[in-house]
């Protein structure tokens, strides 16, 4: 049913709750709730009311080796410092505010603004126009306002309102800090991969345009990676049932792309 995998059958989806482990406070009401077999679902769950409960699931699918979601012939240039190459992505819409992360055989990771990048159209990643991580992550988007500033009639696209780089990144935005740990998400830390000695991937990141209106065509668009389920479980041969209300989707792409070791031009 998801543009995003071929439908073969892979691990069952987990879903669980990203909350506190306990109730300090004393309740008149009950508050438990239930897990399906495997941690497919979560029944009985509350949710009080003025308030707001954050969950979090995980799914894998396979995907059609001919026609990969992502492809880049990405080289490290002579000298190191720097990357060529193109990249092609079969998403099932554009990927705006794309960024590469590159850190191997460098004294600290760069980044380099790629725009959007559409599906099926590749696009030509040139050495250069690189920024410094540990300043991008303070402020991603600068770059892109000077630009704009510089030139108003080009268009571009805005800034999304949810980049999570703090949680992708989370070591390398929080080395010198003395904040928290980020145990319960730190499979969702990349930071090692874009290290001196990880010379061999590069990360690509960007996100899909916001979705935001009636539920039910919003949870059935192709560009959403999920499908929300409320009211009834997936499985068995019950359709899902129709979503009242309405729904606000922002989808955030990350991307491991292999990177070639750099051919020395030849000598006379």
């Amino acid at each position: 049913e998801s543009a995003w995998a071929n439908g073969a059958d892979g691990p069952d989806t987990t879903v669980g709750w990203a909350g506190q482990s306990r109730n300090s406070r004393q309740s008149l009401f009950p508050r438990s709730y239930d897990y399906l077999p495997k941690a497919a679902g979560l029944h009985s769950v509350p949710v009080q009311v003025w308030s707001t409960k954050g969950f979090q699931s995980e799914w894998v699918g396979a995907f059609d080796p001919k026609l990969p979601l992502a492809g880049s012939t990405l080289q490290v240039t002579p000298g190191g410092r720097g990357l060529t190459g193109e990249i092609k992505l079969n998403l099932p819409g554009p990927l705006e505010n794309a960024y590469l992360i590159y850190g191997g055989g460098l004294r600290e990771p760069t980044v380099r603004s790629l725009g959007t990048i559409r599906s099926g159209e590749p696009k030509t990643v040139n050495a250069g126009s690189e920024r410094p991580f540990k300043n991008w992550i303070v402020d991603p988007y600068a770059r892109e306002r000077d630009l704009t500033a510089e030139n108003a009639e080009t268009v571009r696209t805005p800034p999304p309102e949810w980049l999570p780089l703090n949680l992708f990144f989370f070591e390398l935005s929080h080395a010198a800090s003395d904040r928290p740990t980020n145990a319960s998400l730190r499979s969702l830390d990349q930071s090692w991969r874009v290290g001196p000695d990880n010379a061999n991937e590069a990360i690509l990141i960007g996100t899909l345009a916001k979705s935001e209106g009636p539920a039910e065509a919003i949870n059935g668009q192709a560009t959403n990676p999920t499908r929300l389920w409320l009211g009834q479980f997936p499985g068995g041969n019950a359709p899902r049932p129709s979503l009242p209300g309405s729904l606000r989707q922002e989808t955030c792409v990350r991307i491991f792309l292999p990177v070639r070791p750099a051919i020395d031009a030849p000598r006379n």
